[in-house]
């Protein structure tokens, strides 16, 4: 199986903006629009709709102080609000995995935008998803129509079929999109309560040499662990780094030693989904930077690489 790419289609979270035609992961779920007549409180969140779509928290009890230009790094004077994320409807689309878009059921919940030109989509961080159906059209005519069940096959006898819990798949990685110039895509997710999606990436994808086998996935530990002189342990739970490592095969047939080197160097700073098998290992998809690259001319067959990403939390 191929290592697969996807640059993302839109580069910052402000080029959604006018590329969202709707989405059901609204806005109003973050509280109260953002009003110059309140009276803010410590601690209370207001979000900017319009064009700026993010969540700010207050800093310093005041009223009439727009939040955009009261933050660090935009006055010199008091800082009144902390920018704390992008709205609901938004964060799905930011570099954050952990930053979640949320909507509650049991009614599907549709997500339309207009990406431009892309062959691959990739959805993470998922939870109360039981299956999303992903539909693009060009024009009047539908292009792609399929729906993907995300239930865990994790019954392997009666006891299981009885007892074991019904787990949804996390990640879902999509490599046969049509690249239509003009591809309208619909995306509906069907859960029964409240349903969160981390991350929603989409774009054109490239092919890099053959996985080999024993890929590794490894999680850094973020959280901290602080022993008393008792033995008794403070624990500060933190979330987890995912980092995938493999080999990966290149046939000089595919592009060979240096068109390789060309493309890691050229991914070098940027965050991508990187699937390792991903279609078939949901865990081996990751949206993250390339850590660590070695390559080897291995043979006259051609050449061998080591590489290591981490995704990022």
């Amino acid at each position: 199986m191929s290592l697969r790419v996807i640059r993302p289609a839109f580069e910052t979270v402000e080029a959604v903006f006018p590329k969202l035609v709707s989405s059901d992961f609204a806005e109003s779920v973050d509280g109260t629009v953002w009003s110059n007549v309140t009276a803010y409180a410590v601690g209370q969140r207001a979000y900017i709709s319009g064009s700026v779509h993010k969540l700010y928290e207050c800093l310093v009890a005041h009223t009439d102080k727009y939040p955009p230009s009261n933050v660090e790094g935009a006055t010199t004077g008091t800082i009144y609000w902390a920018e704390v994320s992008y709205t609901n409807t938004y964060r799905m689309f930011d570099t954050v995995n952990s930053s979640v878009s949320t909507a509650t059921g049991p009614a599907n919940k549709v997500v339309v935008f207009d990406p431009g030109r892309i062959s691959a989509l990739f959805l993470g961080n998922m939870a109360g998803i039981n299956s999303v159906d992903v539909v693009m059209t060009s024009g009047a005519t539908t292009v792609y129509n399929k729906s993907y069940d995300l239930t865990v096959k994790n019954v392997f006898n009666w006891y299981d079929f009885w007892f074991a819990p019904i787990l949804l798949q996390q990640a879902l990685a999509i490599f046969d999109l049509p690249p239509y110039a003009n591809g309208r895509v619909t995306l509906t997710f069907h859960g029964a309560g409240t349903m969160t999606l981390g991350t929603l990436q989409c774009g054109m994808f490239s092919q890099i040499g053959e996985v080999q086998w024993q890929p590794e996935v490894r999680h850094l530990d973020y959280s901290t662990y602080k022993p008393d002189p008792y033995g008794n342990v403070k624990i500060t739970a933190r979330l987890p780094a995912k980092v995938i490592t493999a080999k990966v095969f290149v046939p000089f047939a595919s592009g060979g030693f240096d068109e390789v080197n060309r493309q890691m160097e050229d991914l070098t700073g940027s965050v991508v989904v990187w699937s390792f098998l991903g279609d078939k290992y949901p865990s081996l998809n990751a949206l993250g930077f390339k850590n660590d690259f070695t390559h080897v001319l291995d043979n006259s067959a051609g050449s061998l690489f080591n590489l290591k990403v981490q995704a990022l939390i």
